[in-house]
């Protein structure tokens, strides 16, 4: 998976939450299932708003899945996972 593929993929993430009541900025914790954690805060509609890593910008198969914790300005929450063929799924915490 390339990094723009997994960019879009948290943004539509991001923007699914939005229309179930999440309000920006909406901030991120990333644990990859290699250990790798990755954290930012950021609206939907600004661009890049995943730093890449130098160097290592795409998601190799060991790298996933990927399980990401968002937490919005009301500090409502939910978990999301990213499995290894794309498909991504959201459950928000009450």
């Amino acid at each position: 998976m390339t990094h723009p593929e997994l960019e879009q993929i948290v943004a539509d993430l991001v923007t699914q939450l939005s229309t179930q009541g999440f309000e920006t900025p909406v901030a991120f914790a990333a644990i990859e299932r290699t250990g790798r954690t990755s954290s930012g805060s950021s609206s939907p509609t600004q661009a890049g708003w995943i730093e890449p890593i130098p160097g290592q910008a795409d998601v190799g198969p060991d790298r996933l899945p990927i399980h990401i914790l968002f937490v919005d300005a009301k500090s409502r929450a939910a978990h999301a996972v990213i499995e290894p063929s794309g498909a991504a799924s959201v459950q928000l915490w009450t």
